[in-house]
């Protein structure tokens, strides 16, 4: 009797237990808030009002003000306030410029020439904007301590003058002069990380017109020329992220035209490996990099301004990702980013959506990875040792045919 079963049973003990695998990720439909803005550009999420929740910065390069968005601890968002600022915002961010422990903002001004910062109260509402000036048309601005000091400054891409300026923060939340660095053809955005460990954050930037992006390593608060390293067509956001797993923080770019987006591995010796291109949608504007899956490499999220839709791009952990997931977010987005805004462990992303003039919330759904439980049973394994090999194939046709012990079963 056992006999005539042979191939039905090999073959069910051979299948891998149901749920073993990688697990894909999975993300809800979009949550709208409004944003009382005629067209979100930029966003930032951090906690504005100390409660220890997620909550959103917005700039309206229309209206000119960057609008405020608490959250109620559960992922919901409220407009409590809108703030002028200077003339066409395109994006904003947000840190502790005085350091007094509450959240600050800055905005890059495109018409205006200039930065305007914005000093928190602690509670989600702001001071009066006070600008400094930039160079020719900022497009992007990102702040970290780039001198040494423990004070965040800014480093601004100016699309026009084809630089970055770097202001450098006096203590008290104002800031000195700005030195500028030349950088490639219409500087888009910019990104700081520690590129060499050294201690210092050195900078990258995409070039739109020159399809590069120029690194600037840091020395102390002034920086070396740049170098550039070829990318796709229209170079359109930046991100750094260690992708491999080696301790450096490698570089990840959407390229408008090509609608891919370009990896460039750190090699550790100051020095980047040549682009890898990875399909990630039409025309993707912004991007970025969180672990999304919970396996502990950093996976990408790219923005797709034509398909209207987040590009989640599972990391591998070897410094290449796996097949594209789409997930909708709306018509015309502009500017995405990723946190945890429910409150639930994992990480979420929003979005600004330029056709309804509001974000997009996306929540988290993928299930949860149990680092603790035990690894999946296969019940090809069927002495229960851990891997399947040829003396579980014994074990098999001992009890198939010569009335052996069963095989160990998989828990249910």
């Amino acid at each position: 009797m056992k006999k005539a079963v042979i191939p039905v049973v090999l073959a069910a003990l051979l299948l891998p237990a149901a749920g073993a695998g990688s697990v894909e990720v999975r993300f809800d439909y979009p949550h709208n808030y409004a944003t009382g803005s005629s067209y979100p550009y930029g966003l930032f999420p951090t906690d504005l009002d100390g409660d220890g929740d997620t909550d959103l910065a917005v700039c309206d390069h229309i209206a000119n003000h960057v609008a405020i968005l608490l959250n109620n601890g559960y992922g919901s968002f409220f407009l409590t306030g809108t703030y002028p600022v200077g003339d066409y915002p395109l994006r904003v961010f947000s840190a502790d410029f005085d350091s007094d422990g509450n959240s600050d903002l800055v905005t890059a001004n495109h018409n205006s020439d200039n930065v305007s910062i914005l000093l928190g109260n602690g509670d989600g509402t702001f001071a009066a904007a006070v600008n400094y000036a930039a160079g020719a048309n900022p497009k992007s601005v990102f702040a970290t301590d780039l001198d040494g000091d423990g004070d965040a400054d800014l480093a601004v891409t100016n699309m026009s003058s084809d630089d970055v300026s770097i202001l450098m923060n006096n203590g008290y939340g104002s800031f000195a002069a700005a030195v500028n660095y030349p950088v490639g053809d219409y500087p888009f955005p910019v990104f700081a990380a520690d590129f060499d460990n050294d201690g210092l954050s050195d900078l990258a930037v995409g070039n739109y017109f020159s399809s590069t992006v120029s690194i600037l390593w840091n020395r102390g608060g002034t920086f070396a020329d740049a170098e550039d390293y070829p990318v796709g067509n229209r170079p359109h956001a930046i991100e750094a992220a260690d992708f491999d797993g080696d301790g450096y923080f490698d570089l990840a770019v959407t390229n408008y035209f090509d609608s891919n987006v370009s990896i460039l591995l750190n090699n550790g010796d100051n020095t980047f490996a040549a682009a890898v291109n990875y399909d990630a949608g039409g025309y993707p504007n912004s991007l970025c990099a969180a672990d999304f899956d919970g396996d502990g490499d950093s996976d990408l999220a790219v923005l797709s301004n034509t398909v209207g839709a987040a590009i989640v791009m599972p990391s591998n952990g070897d410094g290449t990702f796996g097949a594209k997931l789409d997930f909708t977010v709306g018509t015309n987005p502009r500017s995405m980013d990723a946190a945890d805004f429910d409150g639930d462990g994992d990480i979420d992303l929003v979005a600004c959506v330029g056709w309804t003039y509001d974000v997009a919330v996306l929540f988290n759904l993928t299930p949860v990875e149990c680092p603790e439980c035990p690894p999946p049973c296969l019940r090809a394994d069927a002495n229960d040792s851990g891997q399947f090999d040829v003396v579980d194939v014994i074990y098999l046709v001992d009890y198939l045919w010569n009335n052996g012990p069963a095989p160990v079963p998989c828990p249910e």
